[in-house]
């Protein structure tokens, strides 16, 4: 699953002719690995299946946190399991909940938003006592992700792609000598691509 296509990023670059096809096609999966190495995180559709949420805790009103960590935003929920570490809990506990006390993320279609790894879920099939992150071990199936990639994402991808690609041009992030003697050229991504992959972390 790729956040843009090779057509996006042609017209983004205003690229016309099709002899390097091949070449911005890899530059789109090295943009895309870039991005995921940054972030941490994937945005297509998906189900993750039985992953550890990330320090799962409960509040004083009985409401369980669950943070994904594989993939954002968190769209649905379908199992939920429980181990209480403070009693030794040697079995998972699956847990059950009506529909209006599973609190989705915010769901905005072409942007992130802080929250969008988090969900809470107050069970109907047991009473959870407060309890903090490293008490309680969580495991969980969710559906994650955009069916559409938002455009301010395809942006990123485009940019950070096209930016590889012109490095073919200059010797960026390596000594060159030329007529007035060594250049050292700085290598890196810009910090203004890194600044906003950023906005793409998750924060808790």
């Amino acid at each position: 699953m790729h956040y843009t296509s090779l057509s996006s990023l042609k017209a983004y670059a205003s690229i016309t002719q099709n002899t390097d096809d091949a070449v911005l096609a890899d530059e789109i999966e090295w943009a895309e690995n870039v991005f995921r190495h940054n972030t941490g995180c994937t945005f297509y559709a998906q189900t993750v299946q039985d992953e550890f949420a990330r320090q799962p805790f409960v509040d004083r009103y009985g409401f369980l946190w669950l943070t994904s960590q594989q993939a954002a935003p968190v769209t649905g929920v379908s199992t939920i399991s429980i181990r209480d570490l403070v009693r030794s809990d040697r079995v998972w506990r699956t847990l059950t909940w009506d529909v209006d006390d599973l609190i989705l993320p915010v769901q905005i279609t072409d942007n992130i938003t802080p929250d969008a790894w988090t969900v809470r879920v107050y069970p109907n099939n047991t009473t959870l006592l407060p309890c903090a992150a490293g008490q309680i071990q969580a495991k969980w199936t969710y559906a994650a992700g955009f069916t559409v990639t938002p455009p301010s994402l395809e942006a990123i991808i485009n940019r950070l792609a096209f930016w590889h690609y012109k490095l073919r041009e200059v010797p960026y992030g390596r000594l060159t000598t030329q007529d007035m003697g060594i250049v050292a050229v700085p290598e890196g991504v810009p910090p203004d691509m890194v600044e906003s992959m950023n906005h793409w972390r998750r924060m808790v």
